[in-house]
């Protein structure tokens, strides 16, 4: 499944564990989408907007701000929540 991973398992547990690694596909009503342009390559990250502000007030405050969580679409850029 993922590349440089390796699983090992005992022989005994073999169809249990093909059982637990088989890959569902996700519904398609649960797949989050872009309200911009639709795209499904969507990520939840930091955002961006006003990131050199923040940045700025935190370096003259001398304090840090966490940042902000939100879905950026990785197609259009555009931020957005739920």
């Amino acid at each position: 499944l993922f590349p440089g991973v390796r699983l090992y398992i005992f022989e005994k547990d073999l169809e249990e564990v093909r059982g637990v690694l088989v890959e569902e596909p996700i519904p398609d009503s649960e797949i989050i989408r872009c309200p911009r342009c639709k795209s499904k390559n969507v990520l939840f990250e930091d955002s961006q907007q006003g990131k050199f502000s923040k940045l700025t007030v935190a370096l003259l405050l001398g304090l840090l701000f966490p940042a902000k969580q939100v879905y950026r679409c990785q197609d259009c850029e555009n931020e957005f929540n739920l």
